[in-house]
């Protein structure tokens, strides 16, 4: 985990490791929506995977500085529409062809959802 930000999380993964990144989202989701399941709430974690170039390193005034992962590619991820897991385009192209199956194209912006995750209407 790099960074916490209110009840959401930013984890960074390399473009060598983008399929495991990626399966680790979604046992993270599952395993989320099974705890929840057994508590007998709703799940409405969001994972939300993109793939880009970033500026990390330590920021903020001298003394007070922390590491982060800052950029465009930070700014695309949060904003990306999502329930459930969500892809961007970019994210999707860089995955082996086993993932990529349990993905399908969603809105005409082009995200990729998970296959069993419902279609979300605005």
């Amino acid at each position: 985990m790099v960074k916490f930000f209110g009840d959401g999380g930013l984890v960074v993964f390399s473009e060598d490791d983008v399929d495991r990144g990626v399966q680790a989202l979604l046992d993270l989701k599952d395993s989320i929506n099974s705890f929840m399941d057994e508590q007998g709430w709703d799940c409405r974690l969001t994972v939300k995977a993109h793939f880009g170039p970033t500026v990390a390193g330590p920021f903020g005034a001298a003394g007070a500085k922390r590491y982060d992962v800052i950029g465009k590619t930070v700014n695309t991820t949060a904003t990306l529409d999502a329930t459930g897991v969500t892809l961007s385009v970019a994210a999707f192209r860089k995955l082996g062809p086993e993932l990529r199956r349990r993905f399908k194209k969603h809105t005409t912006s082009v995200t990729y959802i998970r296959n069993e995750d419902p279609r979300r209407f605005r």
